[in-house]
């Protein structure tokens, strides 16, 4: 659930990391997840389009302390 621009993000956002290598996830930046939006985000919905990231960055850390 949440509103329809961290929907979107969520959504394109997954989907585009299908298939990518963990390193390249963790070079993913804010700028990224505009550029995949592809419409302006104001800065009071910024952290609405970049929660998606901010949780597969803390995934991927959790997957590399557990398969170290």
């Amino acid at each position: 659930m949440g509103c329809a621009i961290s929907i979107a993000a969520a959504s394109m956002l997954t989907e585009f990391v299908k298939g990518k290598k963990v390193v390249e996830i963790e070079k993913l930046k804010k700028d990224d997840i505009f550029k995949l939006l592809g419409v302006k985000v104001g800065p009071g919905r910024i952290r609405c389009a970049t929660l998606a990231l901010e949780a597969i960055k803390k995934g991927v850390k959790v997957y590399e302390e557990k398969n170290k």
